[in-house]
């Protein structure tokens, strides 16, 4: 039932059950996002403080982002890495960098493409 006329919207939630034997299984969380760490951009800083967080709290934590560095366009990051337990998977992009808003648009959308 999604709601009732005078009590508003009730929502039922059923949570599996597990005994104590039984291993719970890892919660899974994908991000998308062009810069992560080492990078410090901000959107980067964030994003690692909440991915590392989810790891700590039994999520199996992935993050999509772009080989790149914010601060460095000529920086190559490795295309896949574990850091601290979240599973990086760095993606190719172009690489105009900062300098002009053209190159800029251009390697947000070849991240995204990509």
């Amino acid at each position: 039932m999604l709601g009732t006329p005078n009590h508003g919207p009730r929502v039922t939630i059923h949570e599996p059950r597990f005994t104590n034997h039984e291993p719970q299984p890892l919660r899974k969380i994908i991000f998308i996002n062009r810069y992560f760490y080492p990078d410090h951009s901000a959107t980067s800083q964030l994003l690692s403080d909440l991915a590392f967080h989810l790891v700590g709290n039994s999520f199996e934590t992935h993050v999509v982002a772009s080989r790149q560095s914010y601060d460095d366009s000529k920086a190559v990051l490795p295309p896949k890495e574990i850091i601290r337990g979240v599973h990086v998977h760095r993606v190719w992009s172009t690489r105009f960098g900062r300098h002009n808003n053209y190159g800029r648009a251009i390697d947000y959308l070849s991240f995204y493409v990509t």
